[in-house]
């Protein structure tokens, strides 16, 4: 850093730092510097009009510029009639922390205005856009003036989504309470006393409040709900993003990268982009933020929380009560960390790592050793291998899966050659068009000129994609990438990453080293890239399906007439 220049942080409080120290500053003169470092050269007029709405002005703002002049030697008046930044006072930017510009409100109405616009241009417009089409799609729904209730775990953005919705509505949006402010007032933790804002001619258009992602309902809300007109409340759900609308975030990553980081976010923008710009999943700024809000439960409930943060499986009470958690899932559950789904499982799988992540290795040994013992008991030997395994033991996996009836696990582990499916010859004609018949479930979205299924932990709706039947026999190219982040926790769930039907029969595209033939299908080994060719013929059902958790999949399809003469080549067949 310059020791002869001035900073001005962009984000954060805003003050004059000089070698790393905050100097003390008149407000209104702190103003003239921002102002003059975020516009250019000013005329005096107009400042003096700004800043203070009084016939005085011009006097006032002489006095801080000899102020500034005087006590750090700042001259703003190069220009006759001008007022501009000194080469030596730096507007910084390289810390993005905190809110832009905060601390200068109320030094005007005008200049709260142009703060109010800044801001925005600032925070918003230099933002990817992400929100803009959800805001489009809500904003007909919500009531203005209102009370809007935003709920979203960690990193989902809410505070993006509601000035989006400030914009669509060309409302000033405004974080934090102010008595008598109009426009889109959005407040988050720490929330206000309810007797602070309990004057509804004072409230504004549209007051917006951040849900906290854990915990009770706050009192706030729940006060606000008894005086409110309910025609005037709305629940909003801050809505995931598509691949589509992250990709801004994801320019220049491989299809392998940009879909871990897009799955283990969960599709939250804030957390996405956190993700990439500190190029790891769990980034320590939301490691410390679950932590901050596992701090907030009586501490018998955190340790039972941490025990169980190792199992990505859901928590029967068998395994709870061998974890020593039994007795805290109530409460768990109630403070929004666990959800009931055929037993308990973390509500915010990002919680579960967050937590799981920064277990010390001695305590995460004995919590797995723990869990194998209790899956051993519950007569499921291979999830207690794989927590074993966690623990650092070694296990013969494709044994135990053999054993166990496991067909699909002991196929993808086993090291034997397999049972190799048919291949007949035949040629490819003209491409034929294919189309969607249903099309439904979690994590599928069309993009560009494939599909892509998508399924982060605990992914929940089954994916299904199915297609009109083809009138003629036909060749059915199927080709893309398969990324799978879990690939032995998958195995051992028996759920195949990728599954296609074609008619009653089913072909299993998951991690392997050979193709099997399995009681229920047909195994293909599929990891990284992929293509495959097969016969289809007239009328027959063609169907991909996923309900596997933690998959990535880039699949393209194409059919063509079959041809007795072109492009002769081995396809699988069905017949």
């Amino acid at each position: 850093m310059d020791e002869t220049s001035y900073y001005l942080p962009l984000y954060g409080v805003a003050r004059l730092e000089k070698n790393g120290k905050i100097l003390p500053i008149r407000r209104k003169s702190l103003a003239i510097l921002y102002y003059l470092s975020l516009e250019g050269a000013t005329r005096r007029e107009q400042l003096a009009e700004m800043l203070w709405p009084h016939n005085k002005g011009n006097v006032n703002l002489r006095a801080e510029v000899y102020y500034l002049h005087k006590k750090f030697g700042l001259n703003l008046a190069q220009q006759p009639g001008l007022l501009t930044l000194p080469a030596n006072v730096v507007l910084d930017i390289s810390h993005q922390n905190g809110e832009a510009l905060e601390g200068l409100e109320d030094i005007s109405p005008d200049f709260d205005a142009w703060l109010t616009r800044k801001r925005f241009e600032i925070e918003f417009r230099q933002q990817p856009p992400v929100w803009q089409s959800s805001a489009r799609r809500l904003i007909n729904e919500l009531p203005v003036p209102g009370l809007w209730i935003l709920a979203g775990p960690i990193g989902s953005g809410k505070r993006r989504l509601a000035r989006a919705l400030a914009e669509e509505l060309e409302l000033p949006f405004i974080k934090g309470w102010r008595a008598g402010a109009t426009g889109v007032v959005y407040l988050e933790e720490p929330l206000p006393a309810f007797e602070d804002i309990n004057k509804p001619y004072d409230w504004p258009r549209v007051l917006v409040i951040a849900k906290p992602a854990f915990g009770e309902e706050p009192q706030l809300i729940l006060q606000l709900r008894t005086v409110y007109p309910t025609e005037r409340i709305r629940f909003l759900q801050v809505p995931k993003l598509s691949f589509s609308e992250a990709s801004v975030f994801l320019k220049g990553l491989s299809f392998a990268d940009a879909s871990l980081y897009f799955i283990r976010s969960h599709g939250r923008d804030e957390l996405l982009e956190e993700m990439v710009n500190a190029k790891h999943e769990m980034p320590l700024k939301y490691r410390a933020l679950y932590k901050i809000e596992a701090r907030r439960l009586r501490r018998k409930s955190r340790l039972a929380l941490e025990r169980i943060s190792i199992c990505p499986e859901k928590i029967n009470a068998n395994l709870a009560r061998r974890m020593g958690s039994e007795e805290d899932l109530e409460e768990l559950e109630r403070r929004g960390w666990l959800v009931y789904d055929d037993g308990w499982r973390f509500a915010d799988p990002i919680a579960r790592r967050a937590l799981e992540y920064d277990l010390p290795t001695g305590l995460k040994v004995q919590y797995h050793l723990r869990a194998a013992d209790a899956w051993e008991q519950a007569g499921e030997p291979l999830l207690a291998a794989w927590h074993r395994l966690q623990a650092g033991s070694q296990e013969d996996l494709a044994t135990l899966a053999a054993r166990s009836g496991n067909h699909y696990a002991a196929a993808i582990l086993s090291k034997s050659p397999g049972t190799r499916f048919s291949r007949k010859k035949f040629g490819k004609g003209q491409p034929l068009p294919l189309l969607e018949r249903e099309v439904w479930g979690e994590g599928l979205e069309q993009y560009e000129t494939a599909w892509l299924i998508l399924r982060p932990e605990y992914a929940g709706e089954t994916v299904w994609l199915e297609f009109e039947p083809l009138e003629d026999d036909s060749i059915l190219h199927i080709s893309g990438q398969l990324i799978v982040l879990a690939p032995l926790f998958g195995a051992l769930q028996k759920h195949p990453p990728l599954v296609l039907h074609l008619g009653d029969i089913r072909f299993f595209l998951a991690p392997g080293k050979n193709e099997y033939q399995l009681p229920d299908g047909w195994l293909l080994p599929t990891e990284g890239e992929f293509k495959y060719d097969f016969f289809l013929p007239a009328g027959t059902l063609l169907a991909i399906s996923s309900s596997a958790s933690e998959i990535a999949a880039k699949i393209t399809l194409h059919t063509y007439a079959i041809s007795t003469t072109n492009n002769i080549k081995k396809v699988i067949s069905i017949k």
